[in-house]
């Protein structure tokens, strides 16, 4: 073998170790959870996203939220790893939560993307563009995605069903607008 094949071989294995050294790692996203009406969806929604496996957050995040749509603060939830627990798992314990106001306010959980950039109608425009094809993403019904200039953060929801990944995100949003997972 030539020392070339030989280099590549290594640079190969190498590279192998520390993909799984990384897909162990563990990730913090920020979301927003959508049907937080009273204190029997608050405890729901608690309870539902407790019982995925991989994750940690502060119950106490997830509060009552306002009319008309009666969202939450944002809030962290830290996944152990991306690689075994997807944000779409998140997004289908949210919507299977059994809120007592589920029928005229289903719960669904968005995903919070920040960005120093401006955001305006354009961006917003740029990021759907982008995120149209990316599996588990409802971005073009109604309030699937926006943005808060004010607060330096898009939002997308995630489909009910799950399937969302969060590297096919970024990678996807990334090109329309500098985005990041985390405030900093």
């Amino acid at each position: 073998m030539n020392r070339l094949a030989a280099l590549l071989i290594s640079f190969a294995t190498v590279l192998g170790f520390v993909t799984v050294a990384l897909a162990g790692e563990p990730v913090k996203v920020t979301v927003v959870v959508r049907g937080v009406h009273c204190d029997q969806c608050v405890n729901a929604l608690r309870e539902s996203l407790t019982k995925v496996k991989g994750v940690k957050f502060d119950a106490e995040q997830i509060r009552l939220g306002e009319r008309p749509r009666y969202f939450s603060e944002p809030f962290v939830v830290e996944i152990a790893d991306a690689q075994q627990t997807s944000v779409g798992s998140l997004g289908a314990a949210v919507a299977k939560a059994k809120t007592p106001h589920r029928e005229d306010l289903p719960p669904r959980l968005n995903l919070v993307l920040y960005t120093s950039e401006i955001i305006d109608e354009d961006s917003v425009v740029a990021l759907r563009s982008e995120l149209m094809n990316v599996n588990g993403l409802e971005v073009v019904q109604p309030g699937g995605l926006g943005g808060f200039p004010n607060n330096g953060y898009f939002w997308v929801r995630l489909e009910p069903a799950g399937g969302a990944d969060l590297h096919e995100v970024l990678t996807a949003a990334k090109k329309a607008v500098r985005v990041s997972i985390s405030k900093d």
